[in-house]
């Protein structure tokens, strides 16, 4: 089975995968940022210490000025 990451494509077997994994890396793949997602991770975790106030608008402004990724939530579910 082929999958396409990041514009690299990688040859896996599909038999080795759970359904969930690749429901997960098909959601990954359509997210809009998701070249941006591992900075966001990392960010959330170095800097953040894990923690976020999804209610405090300047927390998650400061995540999206460290990420690129906007602060707001769109209708799209992912």
């Amino acid at each position: 089975m082929k999958w396409e990451v990041l514009g690299l494509t990688l040859d896996v077997p599909r038999h080795e995968l759970p359904k969930s994994f690749r429901r997960g890396l098909e959601a990954l793949n359509q997210h809009p940022y998701s070249a941006r997602l591992p900075v966001l991770f990392q960010t959330f975790y170095n800097l953040f210490g894990g923690f976020i106030a999804m209610n405090d608008r300047e927390e998650l402004e400061l995540m999206e000025r460290f990420t690129g990724i906007p602060a707001t939530r769109s209708s799209t579910r992912y």
